[in-house]
């Protein structure tokens, strides 16, 4: 069997935005990722693949890479947990909740 390594996100709602959650694991860090509101799902194609996707998808395109989304960066100085625009550092995990919090399958 081989290491395959996959990502899930899951978006949660509150009162004015949607949201997604992580962590930095090595500081047990607190991350959330703030994005408008997503009340509707479009098709989009991605090289002959239809794929369900925010019909708003400009504006959390937006919200993550900032209004120059649509240039090409400079990928060795992109940051997971630091470079998108939208997320914020919300605390630590406290030793006790972080059994219940990480885990490896």
């Amino acid at each position: 069997m081989n290491s395959t390594k996959i990502d899930l996100f899951v978006v949660y709602r509150d009162e004015n935005n949607n949201w997604v959650g992580g962590m930095i694991v090595p500081k047990k860090e607190k991350l959330k990722w703030i994005y408008p509101p997503i009340n509707n799902l479009c098709v989009g194609d991605l090289h002959g693949e239809l794929f369900n996707v925010p019909c708003n998808v400009e504006q959390i395109l937006e919200a993550d890479y900032g209004i120059n989304w649509k240039i090409p960066q400079k990928t060795s100085t992109f940051t997971w947990y630091s470079s998108h625009k939208n997320v914020q550092r919300t605390g630590h995990w406290e030793e006790h909740e972080w059994s219940s919090v990480y885990k490896v399958f």
